[in-house]
């Protein structure tokens, strides 16, 4: 959770960033990976892909993956220690799987893994 901020503020902001204004770009299906993986090599192919980092599907992505997991850092979790999360890090690198840019999971010989683990500075 962010610090200062409850459990029921997490939620209002991320409903908050949900009912963000709609902008150029909506007609995008955020759950279809091919179009998802065409707009990210788009941006990296541009340069561009901080605009990937403050388009709100990250945004909202972001705060809802900070939220599942109460704003906790995974590596830290694993060994036993609570630090706050601050960053949300793609295990398939962006660069690398633009189409699982915003995915929370992805599959890899028929397993399901974690795709965007909450991590902290430290971490990260």
């Amino acid at each position: 959770m962010l610090k200062g901020t409850n459990y029921s503020q997490s939620i209002e902001i991320a409903m908050w960033v949900g009912a963000e204004s709609k902008k150029e770009g909506d007609a995008m299906n955020v759950h279809n990976q091919n179009e998802v993986g065409r707009w990210v090599q788009d941006l990296i192919d541009k340069d561009d892909l901080h605009a990937f980092y403050g388009s709100k599907y990250w945004v909202r992505l972001r705060t809802e993956v900070l939220i599942e997991f109460k704003y906790e850092c995974q590596h830290c979790k694993a060994k036993g220690l609570y630090t706050k999360a601050n960053h949300v890090h793609h295990v398939q690198y962006v660069r690398k799987h633009p189409r699982l840019a915003l995915s929370k999971t992805y599959i890899y010989q028929g397993k399901e893994y974690q795709n965007l683990l909450p991590l902290c500075k430290a971490c990260h």
